[in-house]
């Protein structure tokens, strides 16, 4: 069977196999950007889901590293290590990653402003963020005279009498 194979077949063998080659180089060549990209994605999207959970798990007052707020001083930090190579060729996912915390904290501020916009109208839009007003608690047991105070307050920001 070996005999009946020439020089012909071989030849169109590698030619099969130079075309399979070059279909594949543009495939490859389609895909290498997307594959950055979808990485790069994947990174920042990382890094704001995780700090929405340290915000989530840190409460009311928000996580604070020496009164910075957690997600501003990691994301600025993991910039600052990416823009100075610390991580060498590796370095652009940290600034991915700290691309994502700035976005967290960025959409905590931007819930404040929404919450604002809300609860007291577009003239206290700037106001403080309700990240930045000490929560206030409530211990033992609420009086009915406190209740029927609640419950004019909120008729009277629902606009009901």
């Amino acid at each position: 069977m070996a005999s009946n194979l020439t020089h012909e077949h071989f030849h169109a063998l590698a030619r099969a196999k130079a075309s399979a080659e070059r279909a594949l180089e543009k495939v490859r060549e389609k895909f290498e950007g997307k594959t950055v990209r979808a990485v790069r994605t994947v990174e920042v999207l990382s890094g704001a889901l995780l700090g929405g959970i340290l915000e989530g798990r840190a409460g009311a007052g928000g996580a604070h590293i020496f009164h910075v707020p957690a997600n501003l001083g990691l994301g600025l930090l993991l910039n600052g290590l990416g823009y100075f190579d610390a991580a060498g060729d590796h370095s652009e996912h940290l600034n991915n990653f700290g691309d994502g915390f700035l976005a967290a904290e960025v959409s905590n501020i931007g819930h404040g402003i929404g919450a604002n916009w809300k609860a007291k109208g577009l003239a206290h839009l700037f106001d403080k963020s309700p990240a930045q007003i000490p929560a206030t608690a409530v211990h033992g047991s609420i009086s009915p005279d406190q209740m029927n105070d609640i419950v004019d307050r909120v008729r009277a920001a629902n606009g009901a009498r």
